[in-house]
Formats: C-alpha cells, structure tokens, sequence
C-alpha cells in the first residue's frame, strides 16, 4: 500500500506546481473586488495580525482538529470515542483509520466550514441580511486560521503523516488546499475560478505526462 501511496505522489508531484502557477493565472484575471470579498479578506487580515501578535489558540485548533478527524470516521462509517483535548495536545480514538481519517484535519478547513454553514443558514435561508459582513469576515479568518496553523503544525513531526507516508501526505495536503482556496475565491468574486483550476491543472498534468511518455518513447 505505502508502494502504491509513493506512486501516485510521484504522479501527482508535477501537478503541485502546476496547480500553484494555474491558481496564480486565475487570481491574476481578477479585475474587481466586491463587497464581499472586502468582507472576507478583512477577516483574513484581522487574523492574520492577531496570530503573529497574541498567543496562538492552539486549544481551538487542537478542538478543530480532533473533531475533524471524528468527522472523517464518520463520513467513512466508523465510531469514535475518547474525545480528548488541551492546549498541548489532543487525541480521538477511531473504529478506523485510512489515508483520509488521518490528514483531514490538514486538508479541511473546518472553522471555515462551520462559518460557511452559518452563512448560507442565516443570510441566504432566512435572510439576515446585517449578518452578511460579519460571517464573511468570519469565514475569511477561519480560512486564515487553517492555513497559518496548518503551516504551524507541519513545521514539526506529526504522527498522523508518519502513518499516511509523508511524501503522499504533503502532496495531497498542498493539491486539496489549493482546489478549496480556488473554490472559495471564485464563490466570493462570483468567477469561475474552481473550474478553472481544476481544468488547468489536469490540462496539464496529462500534457506534461504526455510528452514525458513521448520523450521516453524517442530515446528508446
């Protein structure tokens, strides 16, 4: 399995940089800025000052990382329980464990997820209309949140990815961190950034694994 894991790594190493330099393409046809992005990346901002100004919260992360490796047994039909948390740690007992279980809280940005849900619960169902801005702000530091404090907890060794194989677990980390920044950015500027991404990034990969083929093929 970890053989098969290292494969597909180096299938999807090319498309690493591939997808940064295509989310750099998208981003870059950005010509305006909507209220809601204001919204969104004000909130980003704001956390991004108080994270390198006050402590970090690492209880509140520790909570959303624990709870989203619950979320993931769930999501795959297992149980959890022994649901432990504290500023220096945390851990969760699960009925299993797979690729997915263990690098989701790196892959989900669950504090943005909870603000999103919020959202679309009190402005677009029920149309709490003053609530707009402030849950935009939200979601825009809860995207910071994840990003600064995946960034934080990667920097030293984390069991998780010493179980998945570190080289198959940076890769994913990286590639499905980028499609929901893609995502979202295209939810909030109303652009089809995701699509975009996600047809540029493949696009290229097949191309670039296409010539690798057809350059082997000519030295042979």
């Amino acid at each position: 399995m970890r053989f098969l894991r290292w494969l597909l790594a180096l299938f999807l190493l090319p498309t690493c940089g591939l997808a940064v330099f295509v989310l750099a393409l998208e981003i870059s046809s950005i010509r305006q800025f909507p209220p809601n992005a204001i919204a969104f990346f004000s909130g980003m901002l704001l956390y991004f000052l108080l994270h390198f100004v006050l402590p970090k919260a690492n209880t509140i992360y520790v909570l959303g990382h624990e709870f989203t490796h619950a979320v993931m047994t769930w999501f795959f039909g297992g149980s959890v329980r022994n649901f432990r948390i504290s500023s220096q740690g945390g851990s969760v007992e699960t009925s299993l464990s797979n690729l997915w279980v263990n690098l989701g809280p790196y892959l989900l940005p669950i504090y943005l997820m909870a603000a999103g849900l919020v959202y679309w619960a009190a402005v677009v169902c029920f149309e709490v209309e003053w609530l707009r801005w402030p849950l935009l702000g939200l979601m825009g530091a809860g995207a910071a949140f994840h990003l600064l404090m995946t960034l934080n907890v990667l920097a030293v060794e984390q069991q998780d990815l010493k179980d998945t194989g570190y080289f198959i677990g940076m890769v994913l980390i990286l590639l499905v961190n980028l499609t929901w920044v893609a995502w979202v950015l295209g939810w909030i500027f109303g652009l089809p950034i995701a699509q975009g991404f996600i047809q540029g990034a493949w696009g290229r990969t097949v191309q670039f694994w296409t010539w690798i083929g057809e350059s082997l093929g000519e030295g042979w």
